[in-house]
Parts: structure tokens; sequence; C-alpha cells
């Protein structure tokens, strides 16, 4: 069942709706035309209680005041690109420095921050929704007419599956993901600190000061990085790293064992307090996950008032490796004339028994 809501307008006088899905499973999603943005997935937890799991905001204004991304469906290219720059045949490309030097989500004004148009697939088991926006050629220096679709489909399985395609007409590059904030706790329970997590992952991105990837990979083991058996978050929180110390926790882009460009179980998450886990699928090559170590309490509150805080959720943002195109070693994001980008991640959610332990 599909449930279209009046949410708010836009600034510029655009009325904006929600979209609540609502399945033959145990879990409920809602989603936004501004940004394609998730806002909110229900589910009861092992006493009955009924948890929203992800942040995310009651009025647009909050999303536009807030540079965190709640939620939203993050493109052109996610992540950041090294000077805010990029070379494709030997033209040198140039986008919007929103981060310092660098440009981190695409710029000023990305996909995040899009009206985008919504087609309703009604169905009483797996309801679905595709957005569709049209990227006009050089849209935040990026060259091509890009047209994007995020379809979300709640399964029978009790999953969120999102499915990114694009198409364009003019090479260029294109790495989407979404930045949902998730705390199995509730979004409105505090920290997600108590949490466990599993990462099948061997080693990450090592990255600069200002996070830009050096070109080099570090071993997971003997660090705090090492999840690749379930660990208490907090234990990765305030591990004894220089990094972590230096981030405040995790901003770390872990590459996947066993890529092979198929959709794989990849990454756990799971509150022993509620026994809501989460599995995290992908056909990505990595998940950078990064643990809202620079959110402070000034920011917009969220739904219903509640204020945000350090380490109250984690976001699991399957992509490509940030900063690619500059990288000869790392995976390929260009995108041709004649191609489509299709690449799939669904975040699979339970109740009633501990899916991953210590």
């Amino acid at each position: 069942m599909i449930t279209k809501r009046f949410f708010d307008y836009h600034p510029c006088g655009i009325p904006l709706y929600s979209y609540e899905l609502k399945g033959s499973g145990i879990v409920s999603a809602v989603i936004l035309d501004y940004g394609a943005t998730l806002n909110s997935i229900f589910i009861k937890d092992k006493n009955g209680v009924m948890r929203d799991i992800i942040g995310g905001f009651d009025k647009v204004l909050d999303y536009i005041d807030s540079g965190e991304y709640q939620g939203a469906t993050v493109g052109r290219v996610c992540n950041r690109l090294k000077n805010a720059e990029y070379e494709i045949d030997g033209v040198k490309y140039s986008t919007f420095k929103n981060e310092g030097n660098n440009v981190c989500h695409a710029g000023r004004f990305g996909f995040n921050a899009k009206i985008w148009s919504v087609e309703e697939f009604d169905d009483e088991n797996e309801p679905s929704l595709k957005f569709t926006y049209i990227s006009p050629d050089g849209e935040e220096g990026f060259p091509g007419n890009l047209k994007v679709s995020v379809t979300y489909t709640l399964t029978i399985l009790n999953g969120v599956k999102i499915q990114y395609e694009a198409e364009t007409d003019k090479k260029t590059i294109v790495n989407l993901t979404n930045h949902a904030y998730f705390n199995m706790n509730g979004y409105d329970n505090g920290s997600m600190e108590n949490h466990l997590i599993r990462m099948n992952s061997d080693k990450f991105n090592e990255t600069d000061v200002e996070l830009i990837p050096t070109g080099s990979f570090t071993d997971v083991t003997d660090t705090p990085f090492d999840m690749r058996k379930p660990k208490l978050i907090c234990d990765v929180l305030f591990g004894d790293h220089d990094k972590i110390r230096e981030l405040g926790g995790l901003d770390t882009n872990f590459i996947m064992n066993d890529y092979d460009g198929t959709v794989k179980h990849q990454a756990d998450f799971y509150s022993p307090l509620t026994g809501i886990g989460m599995k995290v699928y992908t056909d990505q090559t990595s998940i950078l996950v990064y643990t809202s170590n620079r959110i402070k309490d000034t920011e917009p509150n969220m739904k219903n008032g509640v204020k945000q805080i350090s380490h109250f959720g984690a976001c699991f943002e399957t992509s490509s490796m940030p900063d690619a195109i500059n990288h000869p070693n790392f995976d390929n994001t260009l995108l041709n004339p004649g191609e489509k980008y299709n690449k799939t991640t669904i975040y699979e959610f339970s109740n009633d028994n501990e899916i991953i332990s210590l």
C-alpha cells in the first residue's frame, strides 16, 4: 500500500509530498520527493514497541539548513573529489568547493536538494516508488544530460531495496548513494554506541587529513577497524588509532571482500536493546561508514523536536570508492553514452532474534 501525504512547501512555493510504503512484512518506510529522501523506517522491536530507526526532519527548511544529508540520495558523485576537479579524455572539469579545497557530495545543490518526479507501483506485498530527475549538462560541473532514477521497494523479506539507474548523452562520472543515519534503538533514543557491527572487509582506503584517498589501502588486521567478526561499535569509536582520534569515530571507506558485481551480504548492524538488526546487501565495491562524528546539537532538531547528537546514528554509504576518477587503481565511475549505470543496495531488517553475536 502507498499513502501520499502533503509534507511541506519548498521555499520557492512548490508543494512537497511524502510517500509511505506498507507491504506484507513488518517494515514500513516514508520517502520524500525532496531529495528522494528516506524520511523514516518503522519496525516494531522485540517487545512490540514501534521504532523509527533513521534520522530525518519534519520540515523542508531543516533539510535545507542541515549539512548532514539526512536520508538523502547523494549524487551525481557522492563523497569527495580532490581539489574539486577531475579530467575526462584530457578535458578538465571543476566543481564547487564546498569542503575546504575539495568538493563533498556533489557541490552546492546536489541531488539531495532536487525535487524528483514520482511514479507509484502499488502492490500489497512489495510496493515501490520510482523517483526520477534529469540533471542538465554542466550542472555542478558535471558533463552530460544525465537521467537518473532511484527506485525504493519494500520487500517481502522486510528489506528496503534501493535501485539506482542512470544514462547520459555525454561521457561523465556517476557515483550514487543514500545517506540515511541508522540507529536500531530508534533515532530518538540516544547514541548507537551499544550496537554490534560487522563489516566484510579486509582493508579500507587510506586518507589524508582532508579525508581524500591517498591511493593506498590499509589492512584492518590488529586495528579497531577490524570488524570482520561482530564487534561493539563503542570499541571502534573509542579505539586506539590516530585516525579514529582525529575524526572522533568512523568516516571510513571499507573495501568489500569477494566483490564480483553481484548483490552480496556485506555488513550487519544490531542493537541488543531492541533486538532490531540490519543486514546490508550491495553490488557496490565499498561501503563508507560514517558515525555522525561531526554532528552538533546546534544542528536543526530532528523529527518531533529530537536534538541531534554526535554518534546518534551510522551511515552505510554503499558506493564506488571516493575520488575514484583521480585514481587509476580504483574502481571505475565513468559512464558513457549508450551504457546504463545500475546499482542495488538492500537494507534488510529483523526484530525476532540476534542476527549477530559476539
